[in-house]
């Protein structure tokens, strides 16, 4: 499984959803401006701290098909 970083909003929900997470997964500031501003943010950020890609995922895709995250990590993975 590939490490996951979740990108939040600091809300009064952090909490909620600390609660509802592993400890050891890292909770991230996901920055201000625009969805094209965060979005940008959050890939510098992962890249910034050594992670070879990033794949940006919202909470409005719950139905996103599983096939495309894995075509997403294997072009990551070839350098796509």
């Amino acid at each position: 499984m590939l490490p996951a970083t979740p990108f939040i909003r600091r809300s009064a929900r952090e909490q909620s959803l600390r609660l509802l997470l592993p400890n050891a997964l890292v909770l991230t500031p996901q920055g201000d401006g625009d969805l094209g501003a965060r979005l940008l943010k959050g890939a510098a950020d992962l890249l910034d701290a050594g992670h070879a890609g990033a794949i940006l995922v919202n909470s409005d895709s719950p139905t996103l098909p599983k096939a495309i995250l894995r075509e997403a990590v294997d072009a990551l993975r070839q350098g796509r």
